[in-house]
């Protein structure tokens, strides 16, 4: 390849921030105009322009910013420059505009124009006209192209599928936000860095998908030049890793405790061979002090029954310390550990993958070795072992030529790992137990309950005027805390059904405010003298798609609770609607006793109440405010709560959902 078709050859390139102040400077521009770079950072860009056209600049810049105007952002234009020296010049333009809070939102791609020029069609732009796209609109990466200043041209049709973009809006794509905000800067800074050298660009982010969705994306692109070696456009890539860095993710979570064992004996190992080098170096007597070393570090792998490797690549040999021999229980004297022994004595399910991740690690595909497989040890049992390693000697040409690392015992930890789960099994299969003996349970006791309450009914109506007002008080007690009873079995049957994952919901249409005005009316007189049960309610017909027996129940819980820790004052139904009359959330407030900052975090578990006291003195089990949660969000709804204590409360359903006539 002759030298003039490897040659960068670039534009002028020039970016600046929102204030017109200039923050991109590259080689070319300093030629161009005669500046260093040191000279014009952070100075307005009007320098560069001849003074009879800085003031309409400035004008515009007070007007609208570094926002140009769309016409300016399709194409070259002709503009008139103003060197160091003075002296004045043509150029021809290309602008590309970014919408970010700080930093670059604007470049411009700046080429000299002389008489002597020749013409653009003697060297021609790879443009989406010449550029051919069959090949471009056949790939699954997204394709893109754009000019020296970054301005998109083509894109192919799996960009516009993805982002949900036309090609109309390729001019004005800075806008768009398909980089989130907090990638933008940094992605930004590297493409401009890219324009300014001609170097290749590549960096992962995320990108917006039309649903709204961000993924990872590998983004490469690569300088186009004409015959003469100048960058015209960059054509780019972009590859969906999503999945690939979710995998790396999982997979770093999942061996953490491991690799910090691994580093702190590489840690270890290199504090100790440096100590070794240091020691070789300062006295005559190295080699018997690195001795010494060596039998130290190898009395520490012994005992943490772990050992070093190494690998020479050009042979295949292997070198293992004493302890493979030694974790594996087999004689070091006649102890094989080549690689064909130890595909003899691996495990068959690890033995394929487990070789196949060393070679591809010798062959450069991985940087680092970390695989984890199982050995067979003297007695035939299987052992796990992790491996760990990196190339620590190559050839002038890159070939690696040695690989070392370490390996460790983890069956220990694996055993653990396995036990854990059988314990989570186990726990889960005794909460589903519990679960099920409190439904029975309740099912139970609410026959007889059931029973208790229906007589006590039949018997204070008294129609025989057998019994007297010491025995009708006694009965309005039975069936008060039969009543009483019977909602708190209630409640932990519904919590039994929800926890299991039984609690049938059933959608339909629901009328709210006539469910609200009744069920003000049922509470009213529940309340404490002198306190108010208001509604609140939009003069149009509410209706809302919910099941309607777990919606009353989830407002009569409110309502009682509030009825319960209020004593004076009122309490409120309140519905909040969309300009649509639809309603957006249901309010209930009171004026209580109200939650304290640290127990409201827990208020909505199960069994919580804000303090014993509380319990002893209104009662309860707890359990209504995280029924009443659970049920809300099989509905699809939320249910939150603001409060401070001796002021009263509010809790909040948020319907999330349309309402339907």
């Amino acid at each position: 390849m002759s030298s003039a078709s490897t040659s960068v050859v670039l534009d002028a390139l020039i970016g600046c921030d929102r204030t017109g102040r200039i923050t991109v400077w590259n080689e070319a521009a300093a030629s161009l105009f005669g500046y260093a770079e040191a000279e014009v950072l952070g100075k307005p860009y009007v320098v560069l322009m001849p003074s009879r056209f800085r003031p309409a600049h400035e004008q515009a810049l007070q007007t609208r910013g570094m926002h140009p105007p769309k016409e300016l952002l399709t194409g070259r234009r002709r503009w008139i420059g103003q060197r160091k020296d003075g002296g004045e010049f043509p150029f021809d333009m290309s602008i590309r505009w970014w919408m970010v809070a700080g930093g670059t939102c604007l470049v411009g791609s700046i080429a000299a124009v002389s008489d002597e020029s020749t013409p653009e069609e003697s060297s021609p732009d790879v443009s989406a006209t010449h550029f051919d796209t069959t090949i471009a609109e056949a790939m699954p990466q997204l394709v893109w192209l754009t000019n020296a200043a970054g301005q998109f041209e083509y894109c192919n049709r799996r960009w516009y599928e993805y982002v949900g973009l036309t090609p109309a809006d390729l001019e004005l794509i800075g806008e768009k936000g398909i980089v989130p905000p907090d990638e933008r800067a940094e992605w930004i800074q590297e493409w401009v860095q890219s324009l300014a050298t001609g170097q290749p660009f590549e960096r992962e982010c995320h990108l917006r998908r039309a649903d709204g969705e961000y993924r990872w994306f590998l983004n490469r692109s690569i300088p186009l030049r004409d015959a003469r070696g100048r960058v015209r456009q960059w054509l780019g890539t972009s590859t969906d890793i999503h999945e690939w860095k979710l995998a790396q993710t999982l997979i770093a979570a999942q061996r953490d405790d491991l690799e910090a064992l691994v580093m702190q004996r590489t840690h270890e190992l290199r504090e100790t061979v440096a100590a070794l080098q240091a020691e070789a170096q300062a006295h005559e007597n190295a080699q018997l002090t690195a001795q010494a070393s060596e039998r130290r570090l190898q009395s520490a792998l012994d005992g943490a029954r772990d050992f070093v490797w190494d690998y020479d690549c050009l042979t295949g040999e292997v070198y293992r310390s004493s302890g493979w021999s030694t974790m594996l229980g087999y004689d070091e004297a006649p102890f094989d550990s080549s690689i064909a022994h130890w595909m003899e004595i691996a495990h068959p399910e690890d033995q394929v993958i487990a070789h196949q991740a060393f070679r591809d690690f010798i062959a450069g595909k991985t940087e680092f070795h970390d695989a984890e497989y199982r050995l067979r040890d003297a007695s035939g049992a299987w052992r796990w072992i992790a491996s760990k390693g990196k190339i620590v000697a190559r050839a002038a040409d890159g070939a690696p030529l040695r690989a070392a690392g370490t390996s460790a015992d983890i069956t220990e930890r694996k055993i653990a790992e396995a036990a854990l789960e059988t314990a989570r099994e186990e726990a889960e299969r005794a909460s589903r137990a519990k679960s099920e003996f409190l439904e029975n349970m309740s099912h139970e006791l609410r026959t007889p309950l059931n029973s208790i309450i229906g007589f006590a009914s039949v018997l204070r109506r008294n129609r025989s005027q057998n019994l007297g007002a010491g025995e009708l008080t006694y009965l309005d007690r039975i069936h008060a805390n039969g009543v009483a009873l019977l909602r708190l079995i209630d409640d932990v049957l519904d919590a039994a059904k929800i926890e299991a994952g039984r609690m049938e919901i059933t959608i339909s249409t629901v009328l709210l405010d006539e469910m609200i005005r009744d069920l003000v009316a049922q509470c009213e007189a529940q309340a404490r003298p002198g306190v108010r049960v208001i509604a609140e309610l939009p003069s149009h017909p509410l209706y809302l798609r919910a099941d309607a027996l777990r919606l009353r129940q989830v407002l009569l819980n409110q309502l009682s609770n509030a009825i319960k820790f209020t004593e004076t004052g009122s309490i409120t139904v309140a519905v909040v609607c969309s300009d649509a009359r639809e309603p957006l959330r249901i309010e209930v407030r009171d004026t209580g006793i109200g939650i304290s900052p640290e127990r409201a975090a827990t208020i909505f578990d199960s069994f919580e109440q804000v303090d014993s006291g509380t319990a002893r003195l209104y009662g309860g089990t707890g359990l209504g405010l995280a029924i009443s949660r659970a049920l809300c969000e099989q509905m699809g709804f939320t249910l939150t709560m603001s409060s401070e204590q001796g002021v009263g409360s509010t809790f909040t359903i948020g319907i999330g959902r349309p309402a339907a006539t």
